[in-house]
């Protein structure tokens, strides 16, 4: 972060500045600044050691013994790496003798250096925070996707904080977490994602909660749930064609898309995912959660992993393709 712009002098040396301040660092993580030792002696001055004291603070350099020249100076390297949250200090006691004693100097000398930081842990994040299932059938199955990442109090992709979310528990008539991944451990810039399901078993409205518990900052998140269980025996079969090749990458499967059309018009439609296939040739999809009289509009994009770096990515989406339910 900064340090305090002062000065501390002991017997013809001096530190600059008289507290090294580290500010936040996340828990986990290593901050380095240094302060500046100066020798205003007529002599040259050895340093004969350099002692950290204060958890989580460590010197870094210079080696001992090192001799320092009248009026030059020497950065004194400190460190620090909460392994807690909450505020430290300690202090660098710098030991020298002089080969000129000056006439107000002792010998030995010391001069003091005061250190202060505060470690931070990452804040758990979930997106979205609240999840609408819409209208799912009753004896069909709606299906979401939280992501779950951190928000890092100071360092970006290279932090080595991490949050372990222990366990999730979930509210509300109908809602499940299937397959539940849990306990996750996020590090740094890492994410994960879980899938809530809603399997109305009578028609109505349905709400409830899924609440994360984690070693967060934040040691509870949630996420609302909601939805809305309908009666309906009408479905909208999907086709397409699989691509002929996705350069670099492997062909996982596909993602599906619905947006209610506005007017039998599909133009500004807001899409969001109804389903999913899982490998290259499954090129079909039945959606159950569609009611009579209604007018929907479906995308499908392409999921594939690159073979170089096991990411995983997702294509732009297909053209539109429109269907209208008759009514019961």
């Amino acid at each position: 972060m900064g340090s305090t712009p002062s000065t501390s002098v002991s017997n013809g040396l001096s530190a600059t500045p008289s507290t090294v301040d580290f500010g936040d660092v996340n828990v986990g993580d290593n901050s380095a600044l240094a302060a500046i030792v100066a020798n205003h002696g007529t002599g040259s001055a050895t340093i004969s050691s350099v002692v950290a004291e204060g958890k989580g603070f460590t010197v870094t350099s210079p080696k001992v013994p090192y001799t320092l020249a009248a009026g030059q100076t020497v950065n004194i390297g400190t460190s620090f790496s909460p392994s807690s949250a909450g505020t430290a200090d300690g202090t660098i006691l710098v030991t020298a003798s002089f080969d000129q004693q000056l006439s107000s100097a002792r010998q030995p000398t010391s001069l003091k250096i005061n250190l202060h930081g505060n470690g931070v842990t990452p804040t758990l994040v979930a997106t979205p925070t609240s999840v609408n299932f819409g209208d799912v059938g009753v004896g069909s199955t709606g299906t979401a996707q939280v992501q779950l990442s951190l928000s890092l109090p100071k360092s970006g992709k290279s932090s080595s904080a991490s949050v372990t979310i222990s366990a999730a528990s979930i509210s509300g008539s109908g809602f499940s977490i299937p397959n539940s991944p849990f306990p996750i451990t996020l590090v740094g810039s890492e994410t994960a994602s879980f899938s809530v399901e809603f399997a109305p078993q009578a028609a109505g409205t349905a709400s409830g909660s899924v609440s994360l518990q984690s070693n967060a900052s934040d040691s509870v998140d949630t996420v609302a749930l909601s939805g809305n269980g309908v009666t309906t025996a009408h479905s909208v079969a999907l086709a397409w064609d699989a691509p002929a090749s996705v350069s670099g990458s492997t062909l996982d499967g596909y993602d599906i898309y619905r947006g209610d059309a506005s007017a039998s018009s599909c133009s500004g439609v807001t899409f969001s995912q109804v389903g999913s296939t899982s490998g290259a040739s499954a090129t079909t999809f039945t959606d159950k959660n569609v009611l009579g009289g209604h007018t929907y509009c479906y995308q499908v994009t392409t999921v594939a992993t690159n073979t170089a770096t096991s990411t995983t990515s997702e294509s732009s989406p297909s053209n539109v393709a429109q269907a209208t339910v008759p009514s019961p």
